[in-house]
């Protein structure tokens, strides 16, 4: 104990005098030539050395603190890739599985420990190291709540590095996408997947494909493809073009594809097995198609994994002729079960793609586990009209997030592949937040709680925000989703305004269309309008705006702001809502009573709540972390969007087309229409 103290005294007296904390990183010599352990010293000597006080290098003993590399590796008593710190002094000891934990443990140790803070790939939270006071910490330890555990770039939208993965003549593409894996190796992850689209250049791309999975592999991170079978939406990549059906035909493209695709070495192919998600096609085909598929991926060392989608087999508009995705699957196949938005396996309420909740999806789960590599798939944003297209920043994601990962740890599962699409207003916060509750650690023994909010905490300089935060979460968990104020929140997307069959659900939707409130309605559906929407959208608007006041927005940091003004643009995004939901609730109850519709003023009402968001929105545009050019214009891209996934954003398209269409009633796909339908579908280029 007292020479602790002494130690503790002199480095509090060094701290003082020279306003630096140099750190000696000790590497035995056989991890030379170990690319993985050799990336990340790198990487964390050049963080030390940029962390303001802050100096590393390797093998200083003169150093006021030192980090100990194992000589021999532990895989006894660690699991894969798991770690342990023990603290002797100024010496900290770093025990290990494999190269890939002793990284995994550095970066851990950083965040844990040291108070780095790896939230994005652009950006990073250094501490100031000037007046680091040590602890009494003996001992700190992590092992993954998964055996694989990664990130899905949803490269079908017009996300931050789609153009970078698919476009090998972008200039800077490779280093950007090089940011990004080297955060998922600060965050401990071992997987990385992207969409492959049929816009690419394929033999041209796949140079430029090899060089991202040789950096990945360098950092202990696995890669995968998604591409499909034959799928037509969204500019899938097709292992085969049908029908007609000829299976010597298909054989043949397989054949050429998995030849030039194999020269990746990407280690997974995720293969949609669907035309579409509300059809199954010809299952007994299927299985014949992936049995072939799978020798040849196996004879190249390729792992095979699907997805089973939310949809119903009875739900699928061929009327449920089809098994669900596991049904189909041989031996040797995995299988990533996937969820929607910001509900869990578990919610009593999930109204999407034509579900009451998503429970069947934990039911396949649980039986999929039994027979195959099993996944959860899982999304932490949902782009089209639901979150950040609108713009919303859903707190509900955390808390969803976290249940499901407690939930599949507790069922064994062995994967955890999160569903990203886009980062900016708040959204990389959730993906951050994710990848550590991916992990679980223990200081001295007693494991570190997990918590909804815990990551924002390290990233919030004052009490008085952390608690407006924790209000907001509770207040939208109890309106957006308990209360499903989110039915109207959420923007109409294509299919919610076309006719017949072809009108399929795909986020929640309001109990009553907004052209049947405005022309059709009832005083009886009136009066639920007003008691399910009208009377809870005023409420959280109300206490939202009001909260907004105690986060003291003259001191924030700029990830605080970033959160806030998430937050405040979903306030208004209630607020807009309740005056053009109320401009047809008055329209309608005057045609009803054949009175005089005196409440026209509303729609400049929701015009100047809209200009409100909009200052929020340039604000935002100021500090978009990736080009603004082609997050938020029209542009000729590889996907089937052909604009930057914020370009609704930037002048709040959906605001503005829902006050025309309360005062125009003009409530068709084509009214005020960005989307390409025939290209998002496959029937035109």
């Amino acid at each position: 104990m007292k020479k602790t103290f002494s130690i503790f005294i002199l480095l509090l007296i060094h701290a003082s005098v020279n306003a630096q904390l140099t750190i000696g990183i000790m590497v035995p010599e056989k991890y030379n030539s170990d690319s993985c352990v050799q990336l990340t010293l790198k990487d964390v000597i050049h963080l030390f050395n940029s962390a303001k006080g802050g100096s590393a290098k390797l093998n200083d003993h003169s150093a006021d603190m030192l980090i100990q590399i194992p000589l021999e590796l532990d895989s006894v008593t660690l699991k894969k890739d798991a770690f342990k710190w023990k603290r002797k002094g100024k010496t900290w000891t770093l025990n290990s599985s494999t190269p890939k934990g002793i990284s995994n443990g550095l970066y851990a140790w950083m965040q844990e420990i040291m108070n780095f803070q790896f939230y994005h790939a652009r950006e990073i939270n250094l501490p100031d190291l000037s007046f680091y006071k040590p602890d009494y910490l003996e001992s700190f330890e992590g092992e993954p709540v998964f055996k694989d555990m990664g990130f899905h770039l949803h490269t079908m939208h017009p996300i931050e590095l789609t153009e970078d993965l698919l476009d090998h003549t972008r200039p800077g593409a490779l280093d950007r996408i090089y940011e990004y894996i080297n955060w998922l190796a600060r965050n401990g992850q071992n997987y990385f997947e992207f969409n492959v689209l049929e816009s690419i250049q394929l033999e041209a791309w796949i140079p430029h494909a090899r060089k991202i999975s040789d950096y990945a592999h360098k950092r202990g991170i696995r890669c995968g493809l998604d591409l499909s079978l034959h799928m037509l939406q969204q500019k899938a990549f097709q292992l085969y073009e049908a029908p007609p059906f000829k299976f010597a035909a298909v054989k043949k493209q397989i054949d050429y594809n998995v030849r030039e695709l194999a020269k990746t070495n990407f280690d997974i192919w995720n293969v949609e097995l669907s035309a579409t998600e509300f059809t199954t096609g010809n299952q007994d085909k299927k299985k014949e198609v992936l049995i072939y598929l799978t020798n040849l991926l196996t004879q190249n060392n390729i792992e095979l994994m699907s997805r089973n989608h939310v949809v119903k087999p009875d739900q699928m508009v061929n009327g449920g002729n089809g098994d669900q995705a596991g049904e189909i699957l041989a031996d040797g196949q995995g299988l990533m079960v996937h969820t929607v938005m910001f509900y869990t396996l578990t919610d009593e309420k999930a109204p999407v793609y034509r579900n009451k909740n998503l429970r069947h999806m934990y039911d396949i789960m649980k039986a999929e586990k039994k027979k195959r590599k099993t996944w959860y798939f899982p999304e932490s944003a949902y782009w089209v009209t639901f979150d950040s297209s609108v713009p919303m920043f859903l707190l509900p994601y955390f808390s969803a997030r976290l249940s499901d990962i407690n939930v599949c740890e507790q069922e064994e599962i062995e994967g955890h592949l999160t569903f990203t699409s886009g980062w900016e207003w708040g959204y990389c916060y959730i993906d951050w937040s994710i990848a550590r509750w991916c992990w679980n650690y223990k200081k001295d023994g007693a494991e570190i709680k997990k918590t909804s909010l815990q990551y924002l905490t390290q990233l919030c300089n004052n009490e008085i925000f952390m608690r407006f935060l924790q209000e907001e979460e509770k207040l939208q968990q109890e309106y957006i989703k308990d209360m499903e104020l989110i039915r109207v929140m959420v923007a109409q997307t294509v299919t919610d305004e076309l006719p017949g069959s072809l009108n399929l659900e795909f986020h929640p939707r309001p109990v009553f269309s907004y052209p049947y409130i405005r022309n059709n309605a009832g005083i009886t559906q009136l009066d639920s309008v007003l008691t399910l929407y009208l009377e809870p959208l005023y409420t959280y608007s109300s206490i939202g705006l009001g909260i907004e006041s105690r986060a003291d927005t003259t001191k924030l940091n700029r990830c605080e702001r970033e959160m806030y003004d998430g937050i405040r643009i979903t306030h208004l995004r209630a607020w807009h809502r309740w005056v053009t939901l109320s401009y047809l609730h008055n329209y309608r109850m005057s045609k009803i009573k054949k009175e005089d519709f005196i409440k026209s003023y509303l729609l400049q009402d929701a015009e100047t709540i809209r200009y409100k968001a909009l200052q929020v929105v340039n604000n935002r545009e100021k500090n978009y972390r990736y080009d603004l050019n082609l997050l938020t214009t029209k542009h000729k891209d590889h996907t089937c969007y052909h604009f930057g996934y914020l370009y609704t954003v930037h002048n709040l398209h959906f605001w503005e087309r829902e006050e025309l269409q309360a005062k125009t009633g003009k409530y068709n796909f084509l009214y005020k229409n960005i989307w390409n339908v025939g290209r998002t579908v496959g029937l035109i280029d």
